[in-house]
């Protein structure tokens, strides 16, 4: 690894730099640490929307790596929840939907109380998954049709 030079004209170069730091041997960790700093990625949502769909395309490897993620997410964190407003009630999928329900609101307040955020915000956890999935579709569509851009210029 070449340190952050090596990869500072990347779109996405904090995971470029660790897989950069990997490949060379090293170990990648990602920590919570809420008591050495803090930051807010983007002040307003036009700009978290530039900012997500900018990179979302690749930062799981590449366009199929975004779809597999998405799709992974709508099926662990969305389909419990439409099963278990579907599903006969007390039938076994409708009692494995509540399970999962429950297991996604148990890993987000987990989450919430390691990071020192507010742990009731864990039921708003599957409109953030719907609009993680969208700027993941957005991302794939700007790419497709060359509309990718950052801070006003354009990417390729």
């Amino acid at each position: 690894a070449r340190g952050h030079e090596s990869v500072r004209s990347e779109v996405v170069e904090d995971v470029m730099l660790a897989r950069s730091i990997k490949l060379a041997g090293g170990r990648v960790a990602i920590t919570p640490a809420p008591h050495i700093a803090s930051c807010e990625m983007y002040p307003d949502a036009p700009s978290l929307i530039e900012g997500y769909t900018k990179s979302l395309w690749r930062a799981f490897g590449g366009r199929f790596g975004a779809v597999a993620v998405a799709a992974l997410f709508l099926m662990q964190f969305i389909m419990p929840w439409v099963g278990m407003f579907t599903a006969p009630p007390s039938s076994l999928l409708w009692w494995l939907c509540i399970g999962g329900v429950l297991a996604g609101l148990f890993g987000r307040v987990v989450a919430a109380l390691v990071c020192h955020e507010r742990p009731w915000l864990a039921i708003t956890h599957p409109l953030s998954i719907l609009v993680f999935v969208w700027l993941v579709a957005e991302s794939l569509r700007r790419k497709a049709n060359g509309q990718l851009q950052w801070k006003g210029r354009a990417l390729v």
